[in-house]
């Protein structure tokens, strides 16, 4: 598995899901999900090209991706309460779920990563 690919798409699909719902519902606290999006999409295309520095920077993406999954988590249960809402709803809720599976994405590749690594002797 490729984690830094797989972050790397995950953060263009964000910069396109906040452009999205800037230009759908007009809000531009939609757009936050785009500046999470290209800082994730340095993090992911430094890793690629830098070995040495690819551990620390995919978990700095994870950091990035716990602070844009909890507060997007918590707001869709606000956004859905309100019928008004429901566009934004669900915005938040595919972003809520597209961060979530991939965090749990990245997680299994750091567990795999330091098997590899244990096994390898180091």
């Amino acid at each position: 598995m490729n984690a830094p690919k797989i972050g790397l798409a995950y953060s263009l699909a964000m910069i396109l899901i906040g452009l999205a719902g800037y230009y759908l519902t007009g809000g531009r606290t939609a757009l936050l999900g785009s500046a999470f999006g290209m800082a994730g999409a340095m993090c992911c295309g430094i890793a690629l090209a830098n070995e040495r520095l690819r551990k620390h920077l995919m978990h700095l993406f994870v950091v990035l991706l716990l602070l844009i999954a909890l507060p997007t988590s918590i707001r869709f249960f606000i956004a859905f309460q309100d019928p008004d809402k429901r566009t934004v709803a669900l915005f938040l809720l595919t972003n809520a779920v597209l961060s979530w599976a991939v965090m749990g994405v990245m997680v299994k590749s750091f567990i795999d990563a330091r098997r590899a690594r244990k096994a390898a002797g180091g």
